[in-house]
């Protein structure tokens, strides 16, 4: 059944991508340019990740100094950002990849098709300090299907104004698999959470990793609790179904400097490691799943948009109606009190005036005319009045 609801959607996708251009071009719609810019989302972001050997995204975020440069370094297995400063040194995002992904036709562009702009190649990691276009490094270390993110500090700045955020925004809008990386000062901080959670659930259901960055004389147990704590504060009540795995990376102060690579240790008896972790996932059921409750999410919020437009309709409806009644109301009574007699014999009297004068001369003619009858009728009256009453 699975592989049944893979094949129709990929091919519902690809006879939408074949049509519809056909169709616009028989019917003239006139929509070429929006017609070009599906397609280019349906080629590069839906068949091109479909496709089984598109590699996983995995995004490593975190707030400012929680680790992820030190992090990444480890999974790549070369010092290439920069770690050991003040929070905010990282103003890019790195991407590693194996040579293999990078010599796919199409891959880079949709890889990097949320960010706007294809990646330029690390040449000095000083690069990383400065603002700019995203970086990526080739890495043999990295498996074939996995490319691997690093990213700035997103809660960096000040007076709810943060330098990296968009940034951070686009790196999470374009992965598969966030790894959130906090540590015992902020793990409880909601700001953080809830700007993650709004990445991972706001429409669709993203998958995440959690590394605590944690003092060696915690114990597991308190690992757990406080990891858990910020698997509720991202997924709520679903977190046990969304977060894949919990890591410790105890504190230490040469991985800190950047002389040692960072060591995770999974924390809960059914995790695997981090790594085996990532190459043992089926990029296109993952991708299928985040699809499927995308479209989900998309279908509630149309049905919540369509309700709130009939009612919006309704009151509307409603509004007309009062209003129509009122106008009614309002006509009516001005009507009582409206001086029509002035209003006739003002009128009477433009009439008059404004006349032209064959006009005139035709009613006086009229008047001339007329007198003779009138006054031989009135006189018929009389005289019929007169020998009435003799009788």
């Amino acid at each position: 059944m699975k592989n049944l609801y893979k094949q129709n959607i990929t091919g519902a996708l690809k006879i939408l991508r074949r049509c519809i251009p056909g169709v616009q071009d028989r019917l003239r719609l006139g929509r070429s340019k929006d017609i070009a810019a599906w397609t280019k989302i349906v080629d590069g972001k839906l068949l091109t990740r479909l496709s089984p050997d598109f590699p996983i995204i995995a995004t490593i975020c975190g707030g400012g100094s929680s680790g992820k440069s030190s992090l990444f370094n480890s999974m790549v297995g070369e010092h290439l950002s920069p770690v050991g400063g003040s929070a905010g040194l990282n103003r890019r995002v790195l991407a590693s990849m194996h040579r293999e992904i990078f010599n796919r036709p199409n891959t880079l562009s949709s890889l990097f098709e949320p960010f706007g702009c294809l990646p330029n190649p690390l040449k000095d990691t000083k690069d990383l300090t400065v603002s700019g276009h995203p970086l990526y490094v080739l890495s043999d270390a990295v498996p074939q299907n996995l490319v691997l993110m690093d990213t700035p500090d997103f809660d960096t700045g000040a007076k709810g104004t943060y330098i990296n955020r968009d940034i951070t925004l686009n790196a999470l809008e374009s992965c598969d698999i966030l790894i959130y990386v906090f540590t015992n000062s902020n793990y409880n901080n909601r700001e953080n959470t809830d700007f993650i959670s709004e990445m991972l659930t706001g429409i669709g259901m993203r998958k995440c990793f959690l590394v605590y960055r944690v003092y060696p004389s915690f114990e597991t147990e308190e690992v757990q609790e406080h990891a858990m704590t910020v698997a509720r504060n991202l997924y709520g009540n679903d977190a046990d179904r969304y977060v894949l795995g919990i890591y410790r990376a105890d504190e230490d102060n040469t991985v800190a400097a950047g002389k040692r690579f960072m060591s995770l240790h999974p924390v809960r008896k059914t995790d695997h490691s981090l790594i085996t972790a990532l190459q043992s996932m089926d990029s296109r059921e993952l991708r299928l799943e985040l699809l499927s409750s995308i479209l989900k999410d998309v279908l509630i919020m149309a049905v919540d948009f369509l309700e709130h437009a009939r009612t919006s309709r309704d009151e509307l409806r409603l509004y007309l109606d009062a209003l129509q009644t009122a106008q009614s109301h309002c006509v009516r009574e001005a009507l009582k009190h409206f001086p029509m007699d002035r209003v006739v014999k003002r009128f009477v009297e433009i009439w008059t005036l404004t006349d032209p004068p064959y006009v005139k001369a035709m009613r006086k003619t009229g008047k001339v005319v007329e007198l003779p009858f009138k006054v031989l009728l009135d006189t018929q009256k009389k005289v019929k009045n007169i020998f009435s009453g003799s009788k």
